[in-house]
């Protein structure tokens, strides 16, 4: 069963002290991965592409970078309180060792 506030505790927790492989979505549907921490700033990925068909993966050559104030503020609502996404911390760890430096 789906805890609501458990989430939301968590939610709160990675947007503002996010963690590399940190796998945000929104029903179902990714929204980014964290790929990196460094100077109070967020690197994430953002952008899927399209693999085998109908499947996806990150396009990790296309990365952006935001402090870390910015990125909580993006998954928020802003006009109320909680955030339009959900995080699953750690659950795309994979990315990291894709043979990329984001640091």
């Amino acid at each position: 069963m789906f805890d609501d506030e458990k989430q939301e505790a968590l939610n709160k927790k990675h947007a503002n002290d996010p963690q590399p492989g940190d796998y945000w979505q929104e029903h179902f549907c990714g929204v980014c991965v964290v790929l990196g921490v460094a100077r109070k700033s967020v690197i994430y990925c953002k952008e899927r592409e399209v693999v085998e068909g109908n499947r996806w993966t990150w396009d990790l050559d296309k990365t952006e970078t935001k402090t870390i104030e910015e990125f909580a503020q993006w998954l928020s609502y802003g006009s109320i309180e909680g955030y339009w996404a959900d995080v699953f911390p750690g659950a795309h760890k994979w990315v990291l060792g894709a043979g990329h430096k984001y640091i």
